[in-house]
């Protein structure tokens, strides 16, 4: 084997594509191409409904993951970056105000300066240190009742670090 190489592919994109997926993923994909193969929502014959049922499933073991009142609350997006959009384009409004980090991926500062310049939203931002710590004093400070919405990456894959994210049903006066 002298002079021959030897190609291993190593996979260094994972943030964007999770690849490779656990067997188990594969697996259900596989099940339900060859089993079932229909749309959800589509119509009323049994594949149909039973796609709609492992959604309704899926919804309802979200909720509870991130306690939601109602499977209905759950919205599935193509990709984070939709969903991101979807929610930023479709919540903010003319005039509103929102608070994110310095810190903050192209995929929300992009539509957050498309709609400062659009709609005039007001951009608040906190500071993230450059070993990726944060000042909850500072941004308590910056919570008013203006902000209409708070955008900001919980774990970063490009510092590493965990914002840490505390619950609460309201957030300004509590």
């Amino acid at each position: 084997m002298a002079g021959r190489w030897i190609c291993l592919g190593i996979y260094l994109d994972n943030s964007a594509t999770s690849y490779p997926k656990p067997e188990c993923v594969y697996t259900a994909i596989n099940n339900y191409m060859r089993e079932n193969g229909a749309s959800p929502g589509r119509g009323n014959y049994a594949n149909a409904m039973a796609s709609e049922r492992i959604v309704y499933e899926t919804r309802k073991t979200i909720a509870r993951l991130f306690g939601a009142k109602r499977p209905s609350e759950i919205v599935f997006a193509l990709n984070a970056t939709e969903a991101i959009n979807t929610v930023l384009k479709g919540f903010l409004k003319n005039g509103d105000e929102v608070l994110t980090s310095n810190a903050e991926h192209n995929a929300v500062w992009r539509p957050l300066k498309n709609l400062e310049n659009s709609r005039h939203v007001r951009i608040n931002c906190f500071s993230v240190s450059k070993d990726g710590k944060v000042d909850l004093d500072e941004i308590a400070g910056k919570l008013t009742d203006k902000i209409k919405l708070i955008v900001f990456v919980h774990g970063s894959n490009v510092l590493g670090n965990i914002i840490p994210v505390v619950r609460r049903e309201k957030l300004v006066g509590s």
